[in-house]
């Protein structure tokens, strides 16, 4: 059992982490995303479970913590056909069901085998662009117990 007390915090993190750096040299501190997406060709009660989370990067060591939930974000998504967008989605920000900073489309339904685009942007940041192709339902053949 190891039990710390201190009048100070740095005192209990220099004892249990050693000596940590108060900046990093050579490395300027940028905003940047965090993106996770999952596209799902399935609903519930009528509702696409699909949704994209958008968090940003935060300092490593900073005097205060700063949130990494972003909420005014574009994020679009754009059904291809070769290097051609032929439909766009666009997440809005879902302020009633989910984690903070999820993005959600009320009408995106996405096709099994279809290509997507996904562009999330906002000032400030470099726009993050991805593209997956979503799969086919599994076949399943034979059920043996």
């Amino acid at each position: 059992m190891l039990i710390c007390a201190s009048c100070s915090e740095d005192a209990i993190f220099s004892f249990v982490l050693g000596p940590q750096t108060n900046f990093i040299e050579g490395h300027e501190y940028k905003d940047m995303f965090n993106v996770f997406g999952v596209l799902r060709p399935d609903s519930v009660k009528g509702q696409p479970m699909s949704f994209v989370l958008v968090e940003k990067t935060v300092p490593a060591v900073t005097p205060t913590p700063d949130s990494f939930h972003v909420y005014d974000a574009r994020v679009m998504v754009y059904a291809m056909e070769g290097n051609l967008a032929i439909d766009s989605f666009e997440f809005k920000l879902d302020t009633v069901r989910s984690y903070q900073s999820t993005y959600r489309s009320d009408d995106f339904e996405p096709m099994p085998g279809r290509e997507y685009r996904l562009e999330c942007s906002k000032e400030g940041f470099p726009t993050v662009t991805s593209t997956a192709v979503v799969p086919f339902p599994p076949q399943i053949w034979m059920i043996m117990w």
